[in-house]
């Protein structure tokens, strides 16, 4: 198994659906890395059924269960755990990327890390994001990567400051959005934030070339952007260059009925793969 991990938190009946479907394509897009797919209970048997159908997974997926025991099992709590893992939870890696269950990896011509170690490299900072601000404050994008030995050294005192605050549920009552806790956990931490505001970047050269401070690639297909509600508001990202060539490297397996992707009975996530199927298909 390699020492590089790809990391997602799955809670609620529509991400629980998303875990296999997270996993399918992570098993394609990176086959040198770890699949840790974190729950805050126990694994569902429906998951854990569905991923033993899948090719590879024996070998490379992980699971850590009940994370956060005692905790509330809202979205804001469990978003919020995503900043304080341990190091048990990365499952001795050296590499880690912590982004979204619902997101369908593509493979891309630099590999995941390679990409983020570069921008990391870049900033000179054990992790790759970037800084943005929204009406609450400022924060970082919900994808990040590090560097997990340097990270987890230099970060220690502020993620336990913050794993004491969620418990406490001052987290939650201080911060609009966990986001904004990673940036409070960054900047109270004896590593630098990144130094270039990202907020009103939508170039596409920026977003996705790892050399740029405001390189943001979501490395996929984002579902949630094939939520009915949403199709007309995302339809500039969809439609950009990176966007266009995730789905044309996705396209031969999510139309190929050999693919073995797994089944899927969610309603909401059956609606965004039909929304994404009729774009990759038109």
């Amino acid at each position: 198994m390699g020492r590089d991990a790809l990391i997602a938190i799955a809670d609620g009946a529509y991400y629980e659906a998303c875990a296999p479907l997270f996993i399918w394509a992570a098993l394609r897009a990176a086959p040198e890395s770890k699949i840790i797919i974190c729950f805050r209970g126990a694994v569902p048997a429906k998951v854990r059924l569905a991923v033993e159908g899948l090719k590879g997974a024996d070998d490379r997926v992980v699971y850590a269960e009940r994370l956060g025991a005692g905790l509330p099992r809202d979205p804001k709590t469990t978003k919020m755990l995503r900043w304080t893992l341990s190091a048990d939870e990365f499952k001795g890696a050296t590499r880690a990327w912590i982004g979204d269950v619902d997101i369908l990896l593509a493979p891309e011509l630099i590999a995941l890390h390679d990409q983020h170690q570069i921008h990391a490299s870049k900033m000179g900072l054990p992790y790759s994001n970037v800084l943005i601000h929204d009406q609450h404050g400022p924060m970082l994008s919900g994808l990040h990567w590090i560097d997990v030995d340097r990270y987890l050294k230099a970060l220690a005192g502020g993620m336990a400051h913050a794993s004491k605050a969620i418990r406490s549920g001052d987290a939650q009552r201080r911060w609009r959005r966990d986001r904004h806790l990673l940036h409070h956990i960054i900047e109270s931490s004896d590593v630098a934030l990144p130094g270039v505001d990202c907020t009103e970047t939508r170039s596409e050269q920026a977003m996705f070339r790892p050399s740029d401070p405001c390189f943001r690639p979501h490395h996929g297909l984002h579902l949630r952007l094939w939520d009915d509600a949403a199709l007309k508001k995302t339809l500039w990202l969809r439609s950009s260059p990176a966007y266009r060539s995730y789905k044309r490297l996705l396209a031969p397996v999510l139309n190929s009925p050999d693919s073995g992707m797994p089944s899927i009975d969610h309603p909401r996530l059956k609606k965004h793969l039909k929304n994404l199927m009729l774009e990759v298909s038109s």
